[in-house]
């Protein structure tokens, strides 16, 4: 059996008119990281229930693809973009 590795968790964005540009930042994130080896999947959805909430889930063919991601370029880029837009911290699980 392949091992899989995954990280998910919600995004939260202080004001509506801080949507739009956290949703390029994110939605340009899941592009990058698509195409990142070892990355099986990244989905990005936006609550229909929560105004102001993404939900972001990501597969990894192994926890050593998904340590370098996040240790990488693309998760720093967007991190910085996105710090200013975001409530608070991510929800990493």
């Amino acid at each position: 059996m392949r091992k899989i590795g995954a990280l998910g968790g919600p995004l939260y964005f202080d004001e509506a008119s801080r949507d739009r540009p956290l949703a390029a930042v994110l939605a340009r994130y899941v592009v990058l990281t698509r195409a990142v080896a070892g990355c099986r999947n990244v989905d990005l959805v936006r609550s229909a229930s929560e105004p102001g909430r993404y939900l972001m889930v990501e597969k990894w063919d192994d926890p050593r693809a998904q340590a370098d991601h996040l240790n990488g370029e693309i998760m720093v880029t967007v991190a910085t973009e996105a710090t200013s837009l975001l409530a608070g911290p991510p929800d990493l699980d």
